[in-house]
């Protein structure tokens, strides 16, 4: 309960970083981690949290000590790698910053000094105690050992570009012993983030019941010009725990890089599933008006037809920059869940317990705690003065509590009918059939969801951490030996580790230009062959160079046949119900899209546009406007218009730019930057030869090349001008060729230089070579995307599209 109320208090600031000392629960336990993360979840929306506990057993959910470190909102997204001490002493989390920076939080708890060990599991002290004792420590001294270890723990993941953030209660004033935290201070180069800012508070009480500081934010000396705030809270302001907080504010424009990091599906805040997607349409339809998008839709269509298509190209830009900033920023503004509609009277009565709590404690210690209470006091409505007795708040303190029980029973009846309409109305949205019944409609999301949870549960044993993130990989290099008798020289291969960020993606990004230009030498890149072009279409005899599969002269044979009697060409036009039908058939929680337009973004738009539920269509007031009014104008210019309305608005500008692109031959300057994502190929093989490599690419532009080169290789099964083993996927084909069609296509047209020869469309294919060639590709690892890029070049050529683009493999 307190936990809730914390985290509810701590939602109306702009929060990055939470970090918890003395949490006191058995987070050993994965359901007790669960219900945490859920609360969080409900308040900040996206989280990364990591826990920590002694691993000695209790009989209850109640333990002694514990650290709590969760990383919310955007940040999430940063967050390369967490750890937990198996002590229970601290957990840490990697967030990747600008110019290969590392950045390490630590949540620290170091226990209290004790003269005496005592073998038990009362406090955190005899936890620690009795574990180091079953270490054969045969003294055993906790405090100590915290230091000792987290030295060595800091030491090493010391390294160039690390910066260390350490947040701890750490039950001393630091400097006053000089073996304990003052230790790491300077080995590491720490400072007070709070003095740093406010020297008079060096040793401002932190402990209601002490008059010593014990609450501590450490940084590293290189994040000092990066500090903007700091300092400690009042006691009972944000809470009703006895120590102060300590806050802290860097410049994360500074800190961290700028742009949109590629989101996790579990991250994103938006979803075919998420309660905001009213308001998500909104936002974005007004962020679109505000700078206004229908006028440049309509000096986009005048110029369509006249303009050369490099103007196409940059008008064409500026609106899906736009359009990406819209969708980007509308679903920054609705990153915070919506309250539950049932929860106005458990506010209340949780507010006035709280206020009870506060007022008690702060008579107990003799604190001034009035500022905190007339903040509650505003909060639970409650305007009578409160008695400054101890008995009277003890009786008012249990009487708040049996409330606050009574409200939550009531609450959750409460809740469980509206979480029920909510599971219906997902129901409905997820069901393919709108007339579906809801109770059908429920069975399946029922059965959906126990598989869910029991590959969930089964994942957890088997495969506790499904993916391991690439943050090392094992190269060979050749090394000179020299005879000391003899002098004689010689070669012998040697194996190496790199681990080091910026050597890391140094070697990955040479491997993979490398890798895509291995297809140079080839006969369709040398002589007589790469002389073909969409022209003379291999009308003349070309001699192959010796050597040359029958493959290569199968393949020659076919162009040159094509090109004495072409085909009709199939279509390049995509229909709007296309567009629409292909994003839908997408899988949710593919990545894609480098610019941050995931397809969580796309998925709720759908959702909107479909309106299977019949929550986002007009209101019963608005439809009884436009059916009294016969003679009434497109919404566009006097009605109020539909969620609906407005996410089909949205969606057409989208489709209307892709195909635009493709009708006119240019690519948008947002398609050509591509994330080739680094990732084992097998647990526990880190060889560089020996890794695999997915492309994202922008969820559109993957769209409409996978519709037209899939619309071009069914033309042409249609037509038999593919042999019968090459129909993977139809009746009487065999699909183990069916890669095998998709790459013959999409590499012949490239190395050739042609439109396949087979009837394609001159437009699609300029689409393609011009963002091709034009593409950026950056690489990202466990550390995050890289800042260093590779492209195409003559002297270094990159040949097919890679896994993950819907025109290749």
């Amino acid at each position: 309960m307190e936990f809730r109320s914390l985290c509810h208090e701590l939602a109306q600031f702009d929060l990055d970083v939470l970090a918890l000392q003395e949490t006191n629960l058995n987070t050993g336990i994965f359901h007790h981690r669960d219900k945490l993360k859920e609360i969080l979840q409900q308040e900040f929306g996206m989280v990364k949290m990591v826990t920590a506990c002694t691993p000695i057993r209790t009989d209850s959910a109640y333990k002694p000590g514990g650290v709590l470190l969760a990383i919310v909102g955007p940040s999430t997204h940063r967050v390369v790698d967490t750890k937990a001490d198996p002590y229970g002493r601290w957990c840490s989390a990697t967030l990747t910053g600008k110019d290969h920076r590392l950045i390490h939080i630590y949540s620290i708890y170091q226990s209290v000094d004790q003269p005496d060990g005592f073998s038990g599991t009362r406090t955190y002290y005899d936890q620690q105690w009795e574990i180091l004792k079953m270490a054969d420590h045969t003294d055993p001294k906790p405090r100590q050992q915290l230091i000792d270890d987290l030295s060595a723990e800091l030491r090493q993941r010391q390294k160039p570009q690390t910066d260390f953030i350490l947040l701890g209660d750490f039950n001393e004033t630091v400097g006053m012993d000089m073996t304990l935290m003052a230790s790491i201070c300077a080995s590491f180069q720490l400072v007070d983030a709070v003095t740093a800012r406010h020297p008079t508070c060096y040793n401002t009480p932190t402990y209601n019941r002490g008059s010593r500081r014990l609450d501590y934010g450490l940084i590293s000396a290189t994040l000092l010009p990066l500090l903007r705030e700091s300092g400690l809270n009042q006691f009972q302001e944000v809470s009703t725990s006895d120590h102060r907080a300590v806050f802290l504010q860097l410049d994360k424009h500074e800190l961290f890089q700028t742009g949109n990091p590629v989101v996790p599906a579990a991250l994103r805040i938006m979803h075919s599933d998420s309660a905001s997607i009213k308001d998500f349409v909104q936002h974005v339809h007004d962020h679109l008006q505000h700078n206004n998008v229908s006028k440049l839709r309509i000096q986009l269509d005048k110029l369509e037809d006249s303009a050369d298509p490099m103007v196409l190209k940059q008008l064409a830009d500026k609106i899906d920059r736009l359009v990406t900033q819209a969708l980007l920023q509308g679903e920054k503004k609705v990153a915070k869940p919506p309250k539950p509609p049932w929860s106005e009277k458990l506010h209340l009565a949780s507010a006035r317990f709280k206020m009870w709590k506060i007022a008690l404690s702060g008579a107990r210690t003799k604190t001034d705690v009035s500022e905190a209470i007339n903040k509650v006091k505003l909060k639970a409505k409650f305007m009578d003065p409160i008695p400054s007795s101890i008995p009277a708040l003890r009786r008012n303190l249990r009487y708040a509590g049996k409330h606050l029980r009574k409200i939550r029973q009531n609450a959750y009846e409460e809740r469980k009918l509206f979480l029920e309409e909510l599971r219906a109305r997902i129901a409905i949205r997820k069901h393919s059939n709108p007339n579906q019944d809801v109770t059908q409609a429920l069975k399946c999301l029922d059965a959906q969801l126990r598989s869910k949870h029991r590959f969930h549960k089964i994942q957890r044993v088997f495969n506790p951490k499904s993916q391991q993130a690439l943050m090392a990989v094992q190269v060979t290099q050749q090394v000179q030996t020299t005879d000391p008798i003899s002098g004689q020289r010689t070669w012998r291969q040697t194996e190496m580790v790199i681990d080091s960020r910026q050597e890391l993606e140094e070697a990955l990004l040479q491997r993979n230009q490398r890798h895509f230009a291995a297809a140079e030498g080839t006969p369709f890149t040398c002589p007589p062959l790469s002389e073909g072009n969409s022209e003379n279409h291999f009308s003349l005899p070309a001699q192959l160079p010796e050597g040359a599969f029958h493959e290569t002269q199968a393949v020659v044979d076919v162009l040159q046949s094509c090109a004495q009697s072409p085909p009709p060409s199939w279509s390049d036009q995509v229909l709007f119900a296309q567009f629409i039908q292909g994003l839908n058939k997408w899988r949710e929680s593919t990545a894609t899209s480098p610019s941050g337009r995931h397809l969580g973004l796309y998925k709720a738009l759908l959702m909107a546009y479909f309106n299977k539920s019949g929550e986002f269509g007009p209101t019963e007031t608005e439809d009884s406007e436009l059916s009294d009014d016969s003679t009434a104008v497109p919404w566009r210019s006097t009605q109020t218009p539909s969620t609906q309305e407005l996410a089909k608005n949205i969606l057409e500008i989208i489709y209307e730019l892709a195909t635009l692109a493709t009708a006119k031959g240019f690519s948008l300057l947002r398609w050509t930057k591509v994330v080739n994502v680094m990732i084992y190929k097998e647990p526990g093989n880190m060889n560089l030869e020996k890794l695999r490599v997915i492309h994202l690419f922008e969820a559109d532009f993957n769209l409409m090349v996978g519709i037209l080169f899939g619309r071009r290789a069914m033309y042409h099964a249609l037509h038999e001008n593919l042999t019968h083993p090459g129909q993977g996927g139809r009746i009487g084909g065999e699909c183990e060729d069916v890669a095998l069609t998709k790459v013959l296509h999409i590499s012949m047209s490239h190395l050739s230089k042609t439109d396949l020869a087979l009837g394609a469309p001159p437009s699609p294919m300029a689409m393609w070579e011009h963002a091709l060639y034009n593409v950026i590709h950056s690489i990202k690892t466990g550390y995050g995307e890289s800042q260093d890029t590779y492209h195409f070049t003559t002297d270094s050529p990159i040949h097919g599209p890679g896994q993950g683009s819907k025109g290749g493999v």
